[in-house]
């Protein structure tokens, strides 16, 4: 026989932890959001807070950082999109010629009736009203969203003293300490992400303008731009990387299209197998294993979302493990332990609990290596 004690704060904590649950899931798209705008605004925080120190307000400071920000995504939308629709038109052009070439080559080879499909297809069907309307709604999802980051971004750096204080407040003075190393840790964390994102894409972007430059297509500097920005979107980040590049290059010549893609495949494969793991794994100190297992884990978990968060996730899970393993070593004071919350209510007072030993002389936690 198995007997269940539980006091009435404990039933009380256990329905509060199902329902705090119940409402994380369903508020999960909003806590998303709320995780990447934190994200970026801890990634700008530091520019915002070396204004401050220079005598700029911080609502000033914010100003700046925040308009800086805005006039960078709208400068790359200048390089990028013009030379995107310039790309799609050539190649719209060239429909009906690269078709002819594609039936007189599938019949060359024999594939005759795969070449009576390839004739008969309408290129007009990738136009069509269907295929608009869900691109047209998809796009505007997209906008929606990277509004709503900027603005929650924004908001955030304002407040960032304000929430500082009203975690404290909501929290014990004893945990105070704990609070100020990981906060730290964390920011570190989320910095190295941002500046090995920014490696993995200025690599890309710099290796497609030259490959570009050298197969003689038109306009590298717009599609080498595009192509560190779609590095930064996990798994299909690839794909749109290269899919500009090489419709840009088959508007030219097929033979030139086809150096492309073979180019920038091979640089891809070199990025996902040596440079991510080299890049992340010494910016955010996590091994290579955990580098790729954590990239398969979040895609598995949240698709694109879930790869874009796993590596500041993962080098935040070791953060909390080394600072766990620093406290259990007496080289960080721990905070006392409250009271058992699932203690049935007999009446018996709890029993005081001694302070942790103070902290040793060692290496610590090693937040700052």
């Amino acid at each position: 026989m198995i007997r269940l004690e539980m006091s009435t704060r404990g039933v009380l904590t256990l329905l509060a932890t199902l329902f705090g649950l119940w409402l994380l899931a369903r508020l999960w798209p909003v806590v998303l959001l709320v995780i990447i705008s934190l994200m970026f605004a801890a990634s700008l925080l530091p520019f915002v807070e070396y204004l401050v120190r220079r005598g700029t307000s911080r609502i000033v400071a914010v100003l700046v950082v925040a308009l800086a920000m805005l006039l960078t995504i709208v400068l790359l939308g200048f390089v990028v999109v013009p030379a995107v629709i310039e790309q799609a038109r050539a190649i719209i052009d060239r429909l009906p010629e690269l078709r002819e070439r594609a039936v007189s080559f599938l019949d060359g080879r024999g594939a005759r009736d795969f070449a009576r499909q390839v004739e008969q297809y309408q290129p007009s069907r990738l136009l069509g009203p269907g295929v608009l309307t869900s691109t047209g709604r998809e796009a505007l999802d997209v906008i929606t969203t990277t509004v709503t980051i900027l603005v929650m971004t924004i908001y955030i750096m304002f407040d960032a003293r304000r929430i500082e204080r009203f975690i404290y407040f909501a929290t014990p003075q004893k945990y105070h300490e704990h609070i100020r190393n990981l906060t730290a840790a964390m920011q570190r964390v989320v910095g190295g992400y941002i500046r090995g994102q920014l490696i993995t894409s200025g690599c890309i972007a710099v290796f497609t303008f030259v490959t570009l430059l050298v197969v003689g297509v038109p306009n590298p500097v717009a599609l080498a731009v595009l192509a560190g920005i779609a590095d930064m979107i996990p798994m299909v980040g690839a794909f749109l990387a290269i899919a500009p590049a090489a419709l840009a290059a088959l508007s030219i010549s097929l033979p030139k299209a086809i150096i492309v893609v073979v180019v920038l495949f091979i640089y891809q494969e070199f990025e996902n197998r040596v440079l991510v793991q080299r890049v992340y794994g010494a910016t955010l100190r996590l091994p290579a294993v955990a580098v790729f297992l954590a990239l398969l884990i979040g895609a598995e978990l949240l698709g694109i979302v879930g790869a874009l968060l796993s590596l500041p996730a993962a080098a935040g899970l070791r953060v909390l493990v080394e600072y766990g393993n620093d406290l259990r070593t007496g080289r960080i004071p721990a905070a006392a332990p409250s009271e058992t919350l699932f203690a049935p209510d007999d009446g018996t007072p709890d029993v005081a609990l001694a302070a942790a030993a103070s902290a040793s002389s060692g290496p610590g936690l090693g937040l700052n290596r």
